[in-house]
């Protein structure tokens, strides 16, 4: 498995859970919105945690493969793709007057467990939410969503899952004078020693901490 970040949201993760490779990219976000250039990008899945906001929706940034269409999920609910399960768990994003609901995506292959926060919002997660998902290898957590979690929020949900993984997203590396702030809060916050950053983050079963909990960060393309 190959994980890698896109920016913003955007997680682009490639598995083979049947031998066949299955490419799945979260929240995809207009490059131009980043201030980057790149080409239109290839999956098989789509998924949507947040329609209502065009940093999470731009679903048109993404062509299937060959002729076909990428599948689209973005609302709750499950099913499997080319041996992989996702599952949809109904949550929301922002708070009070802004708060809509969004979607929550656990994604199963090659016997690795991956919950996208994507936009959620809501700060502590609910037992019925926590029982969708007892089990998570791989978290990814926005960390300087300025829309999204605070940085206690965002620490708080990392203590309710406790994955031996986590990945923070939704940041601007460096200063963050972008439309999000930068991970150092977060990273403090969890008391955990972040690695060096990586461009692409392969992982198989084996590859899984047994006890301690790693703190990876990867490059946005």
């Amino acid at each position: 498995m190959v994980i890698s970040w896109l920016g913003a949201a955007s997680v682009r993760i490639i598995t083979s859970p049947l031998q066949e490779e299955l490419v799945i990219i979260t929240d995809p976000c207009d490059p131009k919105a980043l201030g980057l250039k790149r080409g239109k990008l290839s999956a098989d899945v789509v998924t949507v945690s947040a329609p209502h906001h065009p940093l999470h929706n731009a679903v048109d940034e993404v062509r299937g493969k060959g002729d076909a269409s990428p599948f689209v999920i973005s609302t709750p609910g499950e099913c499997e793709l080319k041996g992989a399960m996702m599952y949809g768990i109904p949550a929301r994003s922002g708070k009070g007057d802004r708060a809509n609901p969004c979607t929550l995506f656990l994604f199963e292959s090659e016997g690795i467990n991956l919950l996208h926060l994507g936009c959620l919002g809501q700060g502590k997660l609910t037992d019925g939410q926590l029982e969708r998902f007892a089990h998570v290898d791989v978290l990814f957590v926005p960390a300087g969503d300025p829309d999204g979690l605070t940085v206690a929020e965002a620490a708080e949900v990392v203590g309710q899952i406790e994955p031996r993984i986590v990945i923070p997203i939704a940041y601007e590396p460096g200063k963050g004078k972008g439309k999000f702030q930068n991970a150092d809060k977060l990273i403090k916050e969890l008391g955990l020693e972040a690695e060096e950053p990586v461009a692409k983050f392969k992982l198989a079963k084996k590859d899984l901490p047994a006890e301690e909990t790693r703190l990876v960060l990867l490059e946005s393309e």
